[in-house]
């Protein structure tokens, strides 16, 4: 059966980044997880007259994962007290890309314009995208922003159990 969880995040994502990676996920061993949907949205660019689009892309990488920095948080069951704590591995802002040693496959596109907050975005079950052990799915931030910008993240996403 899948159990659901969500992963929230709050972090600055700086103009000086070519990337970030907004969300990473990476499952324990005979637990494959995989990406339900999220909710990303910023505070600090409500009075902004500029308009900013940003490139947002869903990444499924295979085999050794480097990975850089990134912030753990605790992740929360969709139902407390349904279920035990997950096995996988997760974390929000990654200022360095993660990179594999394997294949990385871009499953989805998005764009989002910083002024629609907060964007939602949920996937139909039989196209979630789908990791197993030694394997990682990156939510990541394509776009090198204008200036700074105060992100608010939910990232949901299921582990087998």
């Amino acid at each position: 059966m899948w159990m659901q969880y969500r992963t929230p995040g709050t972090f600055t994502v700086t103009n000086a980044n070519a990337a970030t990676d907004l969300f990473l996920l990476r499952p324990a061993d005979d637990k494959p997880c995989r990406l339900v949907g999220w909710s990303i949205g910023q505070n600090s660019e409500v009075a902004d007259a500029q308009e900013e689009g940003v490139a947002i892309s869903v990444r499924h990488m295979a085999a050794t994962l480097t990975v850089t920095g990134g912030t753990t948080v605790t992740e929360a069951p969709t139902h407390p007290g349904t279920g035990g704590a997950t096995s996988a591995t997760d974390s929000v802002y990654h200022a360095t890309e993660t990179t594999t040693s394997g294949t990385s496959t871009v499953m989805e596109y998005h764009g989002w314009n910083l002024r629609n907050t907060p964007w939602q975005h949920w996937i139909p079950e039989e196209l979630r995208p789908e990791a197993k052990d030694g394997e990682g799915l990156i939510v990541r931030c394509e776009t090198t922003l204008a200036d700074d910008v105060v992100f608010y993240c939910t990232f949901y996403w299921e582990e087998w159990q």
